[in-house]
């Protein structure tokens, strides 16, 4: 890379540090834009430095690609498409400890380079959404700033024709309140507590917590229908019809498993999503009059199916959704590799 393309990198992504009244939909809880901490901005340039992403820049590991979203389906006129995201590393989670909603850790180092790497996915997308939501939490908030950071750096470069983006803050896509008994915990130490709230939560017993201040499946459900909706709504007044939104792993699990109408249990313990993967929704284009939408009750099997002990009256709505895909991680291989600090010789 020449001095003079690091020099206008920096400079443009140090811009974005600049707060902005801008917002996207005011009908949703409270704006956040810019105001990028100098070292995401660090971490995002040297991201890009190490990547070969963009043509002038110097090269990656040959692992990655970053145009890993380049194969998804065309999105359908009648359609929106929601990019959902984990959050990045943490120490917590190099650690092995239960990190819920009580946690608010930050980001580690691989962490802000694995938000640079999403950005850098999503925009060299095909849809490039520039509409960045995050929960309420900081190591969310951080990949969702990073992220956002590469995404505007690479729509400067390729002069994207897309409307100017935002960073907003969705409550409802916090992590799970596990409750004092179980976050900070070990992986390990916790594993009894855990599995035996989700083989409950996956029979119905929808009120069961975690721990006696944690949050119930009630809850979390409801607020996986609020997100959607939502998040529905934003991309459906987006031009481009898409948006991000960074969240946390056992949250978009029972997303996911709501969508796919899939057994809690089951979904939990087959699927991984991985620090900074992507997963790909597409949900009806929310017009006037009716939106095609669907109800979760209590003999779903997301709740254990005919043997379900949920409430006979329980329902939830939700959009109906297409799952495209879960846990891609191609953008984010061989960062571990390009980290490593040489051993002096």
């Amino acid at each position: 890379m020449t001095t003079s393309s690091l020099s206008k990198m920096i400079i443009f992504m140090l811009s974005l540090m600049t707060p902005t009244p801008e917002t996207f939909d005011k009908k949703l809880p409270s704006i956040e834009v810019g105001s990028i901490p100098r070292r995401s901005v660090i971490a995002a340039v040297v991201a890009l430095i190490v990547t070969d992403s963009l043509p002038a820049f110097a090269s990656t590991t040959p692992t990655a690609k970053l145009e890993c979203l380049k194969d998804l389906p065309p999105l359908a006129k009648d359609k929106v498409r929601l990019f959902l995201s984990r959050h990045g590393e943490t120490e917590n989670n190099r650690l092995g400890l239960v990190q819920g909603s009580r946690i608010d850790a930050e980001l580690n180092p691989i962490g802000e380079l694995q938000a640079a790497r999403l950005g850098q996915a999503l925009a060299l997308s095909n849809e490039h959404p520039p509409f960045f939501f995050h929960s309420p939490l900081k190591r969310a908030k951080q990949t969702a700033l990073i992220g956002a950071a590469q995404y505007h750096f690479v729509a400067d470069y390729y002069d994207y024709k897309t409307k100017k983006g935002t960073i907003q803050l969705l409550s409802d896509l916090k992590e799970i309140d596990f409750g004092t008994s179980v976050d900070g915990k070990s992986v390990e130490s916790s594993k009894l507590l855990r599995d035996s709230a989700y083989t409950a939560w996956a029979s119905g017993d929808i009120d069961t917590k975690m721990s006696a201040d944690g949050e119930s499946m009630r809850e979390i459900l409801q607020r996986a229908s609020s997100s959607l909706y939502q998040l529905q709504r934003a991309a459906s007044k987006n031009p481009g019809r898409s948006v991000v939104a960074v969240s946390h792993s056992s949250f978009l699990k029972v997303l996911l498993a709501v969508c796919q109408e899939n057994n809690l249990l089951e979904l939990r313990k087959t699927v991984q999503l991985e620090n900074c993967c992507i997963n790909v929704l597409d949900l009806p284009l929310v017009r006037f009059g009716s939106t095609p939408s669907k109800r979760i009750i209590s003999s779903s099997s997301v709740l254990g199916g005919p043997l379900s002990r949920a409430p006979s009256n329980y329902s939830l709505k939700i959009p109906q959704s297409i799952v495209v895909r879960i846990n891609e991680k191609q953008h984010l291989f061989g960062l571990q590799q390009e980290c490593q600090v040489p051993s002096p010789s």
